[in-house]
């Protein structure tokens, strides 16, 4: 599907979950050919998921439909001030641990 969608030649690139299903290995070629797709064709991406990448430049956290916290990637992940961000970032990083 990444494939079909970057061959329209698009100035921004959807990821819907894109990673989540795949493999740790899998993954990080995914992700690794983005990073390159962006800086190469000045592709943005918009990525919709539970994972956090040092790809983000900014970052947008929803509970529930509601906007929790928006801002730049390592404002939003390093000053977490509620409740559910703190799980959220805890759980996120207990996850790269153990991958």
């Amino acid at each position: 599907m990444t494939a079909r969608a970057l061959a329209a030649g698009p100035d921004i690139l959807l990821c819907d979950e894109i990673p989540s299903a795949l493999d740790v290995t899998i993954q990080a070629h995914v992700l690794d050919l983005l990073r390159r797709l962006q800086a190469q064709w000045g592709i943005a991406c918009v990525f919709i998921t539970h994972l956090v990448s040092d790809l983000a430049h900014g970052l947008m956290v929803l509970d529930a439909g509601e906007i929790r916290d928006i801002g730049m990637t390592r404002a939003v992940t390093e000053t977490p001030r509620s409740l559910y961000k703190k799980r959220l970032i805890s759980a996120f990083r207990a996850n790269e641990r153990t991958a």
